[in-house]
């Protein structure tokens, strides 16, 4: 069960956190849903899109050393979902990041080998979270522990998006509710853009 934070710009109010459950049919045909974690082979999305002009969700790592891929996604094929997501150049049907491509110990798929860029090292307990609002640029911004990944903010999107998350390799990530999501949703509505660097939310 997830967390999707939203806020209403009207009065710059936040609004009530909405509950979200991991979808039990829009997800990989190996993926597994025990108690909020994702564990298996593929990709799973919540089961509603994102309609409110700002809203934040993330995901805990219990067990790092495989992928995970997380972020936002328009609805895609059945078949798709056994594997991890993925964005072709040129395309803008998700707005995902890779741990492939920021971790240089991850392990990819053997037949989907993606670069290393080395940014940072993912370990099990951080938070990944994800935060997008669709009033201003740019439209998505991704955070590990509460602070800004460098370079991955994604100024827009188009079309319906949902929440999902990718795990391979043995990965495994819990959906995030409760304080701790609420906690940065309020600290990002309130202080807007970046974080302050000393800022963590609550585990």
């Amino acid at each position: 069960m997830g967390c999707l934070f939203s806020c209403d710009d009207e009065d710059d109010e936040p609004m009530a956190e909405t509950e979200v459950e991991l979808s039990a049919t829009r997800k990989g045909s190996q993926v597994r849903l025990e108690g909020g974690e994702v564990h298996g082979s593929g990709t799973v999305f919540a089961d509603a899109a994102i309609h409110q002009d700002a809203a934040y969700w993330e995901v805990k790592i219990i067990k790092n050393g495989g992928r995970i891929v997380w972020g936002i996604s328009r609805d895609i094929e059945r078949d798709a979902l056994n594997a991890a997501l993925s964005i072709k150049e040129g395309e803008d049907s998700a707005c995902v990041l890779d741990s492939a491509n920021l971790d240089p110990t991850s392990n990819p798929d053997p037949e989907d080998e993606a670069p290393h860029s080395g940014i940072m090292v993912l370990n099990t307990n951080d938070v990944l979270g994800v935060y997008v609002q669709q009033s201003d640029l740019p439209m998505v911004q991704f955070y590990c522990n509460g602070q800004e990944i460098p370079e991955t903010a994604v100024n827009r999107f188009r079309g319906l998006m949902y929440p999902c998350v990718s795990v391979m390799g043995g990965a495994i990530v819990k959906v995030r509710s409760g304080p701790g999501a609420v906690a940065l949703a309020l600290a990002l509505a309130a202080l807007a853009w970046p974080l302050p660097c000393d800022f963590k939310p609550t585990r």
